[in-house]
């Protein structure tokens, strides 16, 4: 199905989009549910070629000073709501859906390579095409990953620079997600854009982490569909066995997976699980629901 791109947008577009992000910003500030009204979601429809307006309108509130945090959050359920919109449109076979998705894919490159953003804020946004089931091409998806991983344009990174913005992400996870289910959902988002070896360097850090949210996701990860990401999941936890790293609960989930991990593989859980046991550490009650949650991760 051939059909025609839409209209330019309106000169009033960049106004109009502002004044939705500080809308929604406002419910947000009420705890309340963001929503569109009727009138605003007939202009969005009429509009998808607001999408790099909208994505104009979070750039500027990520990067801006005194930083709002609702306000970045309404630009990302915004740009989110549009996203979806033209989604649509290209499942009903319009040929312009496909070329604004592939250009706003294309400034997320270029946001990347010119190191606009800080790394988890970039991520959040990429995020956002999970979150809208936008099919991402398989040459644009490694372009994406290969964007992230360059180096910063103009600036030699220092050795600490790696492990400091490491740090830095994984304290904004932290501080994110609600459970260990949710930290593992975070990261599957963006798993088909980092390479395996970060990955696994990612998993390994979460091992080491002052948050015990984000240990209690590791063992989660013995599922992952990368072996070097289950590798590390084992490695960290062997390394980090004992009472005041490994909880109950991460020694239920090991014991849980270890017939789900593949069997060349349950030797290693095997002896993580003796040797976190040998440290004194108590399996957690087990029930039903840990059970019926941990089948629902994405990464089992």
């Amino acid at each position: 199905m051939t059909t025609a791109p839409p209209s330019p947008t309106s000169a009033d577009a960049p106004r109009r989009v502002k004044a939705l992000a500080r809308a929604v910003a406002k419910v947000l500030r009420r705890d309340e549910t963001p929503s569109l009204s009727a009138a605003d979601t007939a202009w969005m429809e009429a509009r998808p070629q607001s999408l790099p307006l909208l994505l104009d309108a979070a750039v500027a509130a990520i990067t801006a000073g005194g930083r709002d945090e609702e306000l970045v959050i309404a630009c990302r359920w915004l740009l989110a709501n549009q996203l979806e919109l033209i989604r649509y449109r290209l499942e009903r076979g319009h040929g312009w859906a496909r070329a604004m998705l592939d250009a706003h894919m294309e400034q997320m490159i270029a946001l990347a390579r010119d190191n606009t953003l800080p790394e988890t804020d970039w991520f959040a946004l990429v995020a956002l095409l999970n979150d809208a089931k936008v099919p991402i091409p398989a040459e644009m998806a490694e372009a994406l990953a290969a964007a992230v991983a360059e180096p910063t344009h103009g600036k030699a990174p220092s050795p600490q620079d790696g492990p400091r913005e490491v740090r830095d992400a994984l304290d904004t996870l932290a501080r994110s997600a609600d459970d260990a289910f949710m930290v593992v959902e975070q990261l599957a988002e963006t798993g088909t854009l980092i390479p395996p070896e970060r990955r696994a360097y990612l998993t390994h850090e979460l091992g080491l982490s002052p948050h015990a949210m984000l240990r209690e996701a590791v063992p989660l990860l013995l599922l992952d569909p990368q072996p070097a990401v289950r590798r590390a999941a084992a490695a960290v936890l062997e390394q980090v066995a004992g009472p005041e790293t490994v909880s109950p609960e991460m020694l239920r989930r090991i014991l849980l997976v270890r017939n789900w991990v593949p069997e060349a593989e349950r030797e290693a859980v095997d002896r993580l699980a003796r040797k976190v046991r040998l440290k004194g550490v108590a399996c957690a009650q087990w029930h039903s629901r840990s059970i019926a949650r941990l089948e629902r991760t994405p990464c089992a």
